[in-house]
């Protein structure tokens, strides 16, 4: 079988996509994620609070051990260890939200 050059896009197929993209950027206009007055929004905003609290960091902080020392401690395989493996990863990304961005100075939201 033999390589063929034909089946590469020529420079002005790839100039006239790149145009589009920056043409569809450009044209754009912003989201601007703010309240919509939705009968929820207090109560989803009352329980991400309470989520978001020092609770949340202790059973955060005791997930990654437990988890961590699960997996150190046990002898598992397959579906089980990779089940483990999901929990610790999935505690140490939640847990950083609440705990580990405040140690950064990171207040949220990105700005640019």
């Amino acid at each position: 079988m033999k390589f063929s050059y034909t089946s590469l896009p020529t420079l002005g197929q790839v100039a006239k996509a790149t145009l589009t993209i920056a043409g569809i950027a450009l044209i754009a206009s912003p989201a601007f994620a703010s309240g919509s007055g939705m009968p929820y929004e207090g109560n989803m905003t009352q329980i991400l609070n309470s989520v978001a609290g020092p609770v949340a960091k202790t059973v955060g902080a005791l997930a990654i051990m437990g988890t961590g020392g699960t997996m150190a401690m046990a002898d598992l395989s397959g579906g089980a260890k990779k089940m483990l493996q999901v929990c610790t990863g999935l505690s140490i990304a939640f847990t950083a939200t609440s705990f580990g961005l405040g140690w950064l100075g990171y207040g949220g939201g990105a700005v640019f």
